[in-house]
């Protein structure tokens, strides 16, 4: 039962609740692009300046664990997708040069990459997995920089 565990009497668990009501009502999945994982924030050292982006990110990381533990027995599956590093224009030719120099992968992550990954964790082919937060990043998570 969706309800159980929300407290209803706040404006958020009605929200929650809603959100959750139409979750039920998809029966099978859904999946959250986040643009930052705690480990690489981690890696990037301590970012006073950017405290509403990583509160947000590690919110979706941690929602993306409760919602996949939540809707489990309605069959639903919740993943948080991580395409990073994705120039979206704040980089400028520096940047740009030093990230490709610097990822395994020789290369930005693009919207393309991210589409693969979320199309296969739509399909049914990925029906297991859920809870994960994934990282498109062709190894740049791994450490290299």
């Amino acid at each position: 039962m969706l309800e159980q565990g929300i407290d209803t009497t706040t404006a958020e668990g009605r929200a929650l609740l809603g959100m959750l009501s139409v979750l039920a009502e998809l029966r099978r999945e859904l999946t959250v692009a986040n643009t930052r994982d705690g480990l690489a924030a981690a890696r990037a050292g301590a970012m006073p300046a950017e405290l509403p982006h990583i509160a947000s990110k590690a919110a979706l990381h941690e929602l993306t664990a409760s919602l996949a533990v939540h809707l489990a027995p309605r069959g639903i599956t919740v993943n948080c997708v991580n395409p990073e590093p994705n120039d979206t224009g704040y980089a400028d030719e520096h940047g740009r040069a030093t990230v490709i120099a610097k990822n395994p992968g020789g290369r930005w992550s693009t919207p393309t990459d991210t589409a693969r990954l979320v199309s296969w964790l739509l399909s049914d082919e990925a029906d297991w997995i859920t809870g994960q937060t994934i990282a498109s990043d062709g190894g740049w998570s791994a450490g290299s920089y």
